[in-house]
C-alpha cells in the first residue's frame, strides 16, 4: 500500500511540475512594445472589417428594401386597376413619347366624313390594293359588299372605327401586302360556311385597339396598363399602332380558324384577340411591336 501511494506521490510531482506556475500578482507584467503594436495594428483592422461588413448589411438592405417597395406597389396596383380603370404606373415619358401619343389620341378622334376628298382617296387607294385589276364603279356601289361592307356605302360602317380604321386598313395593305392578301383572300386553313366580313372585322380591330389602350378624346395619358407598356414602344416607332393594328389582325384570323367559329362567333372571336394582345404587351418590350407576331406564335 505505502509503495502504490509512493508512486502515485512521484506521478503528481512529475505532472505539477509540467505546468507553469502563475505570474504573482504582485510581480510588475513586462509588455514589448512591438506586440503592444501588433495589437493596435490587429484592432484596426477589425475595426475595418466590421465597417466593411456592417456597409454590406446596409447595401443588402436598401436593395431589399428597394425590391420590396417595388413589389408591393406592383401589388397593390394589380388589385386596385381592375376597380379604377383610370390607375396607371405611368413611365418617365420623353418628349417624343408624348409627342406621338398625342397625335395618336388626334387621329382615333378623326370620324370618317364621306364630303372630304381625302378620304374618299384612302378610301378608293383601299379598293385598288384589294382589287388591283377590278375598277371601282363608285363610292357608293353594290360591289363594296364583295370586300366585306356591310352595304353599298361604306362610309355608313365607319361609326365605330372612325377614319383610323381606314388608315390600318391601307396601312396593312401596303405594308404587308402579302399578310393582308392571305387574310383577305382566306387562303389559309378550314373555312366556315359563313365567314366573317373583311372589312367589317378590320373596323371592329381598329375599335378593340382604341378601347384598350384607352384612345378616347378626354386621355391625356395611358389609363389601362396595356396602353402603358404600349407607350414605350412609341420611343422608336412612330407606326406603332398601325403595326398592332396589322398583329391584331392575323392574330384575329389564327383564332378564328383555331376555335373553328362561324359568324355569329365573331364577337367570342374579337374578346379572345384582345385578351391575348393585351398578355403580350405586357411582356418585356421587344426590338419592334411587330415581333409580338413571334410571342403570339403567328406565321410571318
Amino acid at each position: 500500500m505505502d509503495g502504490t501511494a509512493e508512486r502515485l506521490d512521484i506521478h503528481l510531482s512529475s505532472t505539477m511540475s509540467s505546468i507553469p506556475s502563475a505570474v504573482p500578482l504582485n510581480d510588475p507584467v513586462i509588455v514589448d512594445e512591438s506586440l503592444k503594436q501588433r495589437n493596435r495594428e490587429c484592432a484596426t483592422t477589425v475595426h475595418w472589417n466590421v465597417l466593411e461588413h456592417c456597409s454590406g448589411l446596409l447595401a443588402n438592405l436598401a436593395a431589399v428594401t428597394q425590391g420590396a417597395f417595388v413589389f408591393l406597389r406592383a401589388t397593390i396596383f394589380s388589385i386596385f386597376q381592375p376597380l379604377l380603370p383610370g390607375l396607371a404606373m405611368l413611365p418617365e415619358w420623353s418628349p417624343l413619347q408624348k409627342e406621338r401619343f398625342s397625335k395618336l389620341l388626334q387621329r382615333a378622334a378623326v370620324q370618317f366624313d364621306c364630303s372630304n376628298i381625302d378620304h374618299q382617296t384612302s378610301l378608293r387607294a383601299l379598293w385598288k390594293a384589294a382589287y388591283p385589276d377590278r375598277g371601282l364603279n363608285g363610292l357608293v356601289s353594290d360591289q363594296w359588299k364583295d370586300m366585306g361592307w356591310q352595304g353599298r356605302d361604306p362610309s355608313t360602317d365607319f361609326r365605330g372605327g372612325g377614319f383610323i380604321s381606314l388608315e390600318n386598313l391601307l396601312y396593312f395593305a401596303n405594308e404587308h401586302p402579302r399578310q393582308f392578301r392571305r387574310i383577305f383572300n382566306k387562303e389559309t386553313g378550314k373555312r366556315a360556311d359563313w365567314e366573317y366580313p373583311f372589312a367589317v372585322a378590320g373596323l371592329n380591330v381598329t375599335f378593340m385597339l382604341v378601347e384598350l389602350l384607352g384612345l378616347r378624346a378626354d386621355s391625356k395619358v395611358p389609363t389601362t396598363r396595356a396602353a402603358v407598356h404600349f407607350t414605350a414602344y412609341l420611343e422608336d416607332e412612330e407606326e406603332a399602332f398601325d403595326e398592332l393594328y396589322c398583329v391584331a389582325f392575323q392574330l384575329l384570323d389564327s383564332q378564328w380558324l383555331e376555335m373553328g367559329a362561324s359568324y355569329m362567333e365573331f364577337n367570342s372571336v374579337l374578346r379572345a384577340t384582345r385578351n391575348q394582345i393585351e398578355q403580350a404587351l405586357c411582356v418585356p418590350k421587344l426590338p419592334r411591336i411587330y415581333d409580338l407576331m413571334t410571342i403570339l406564335n403567328l406565321p410571318q
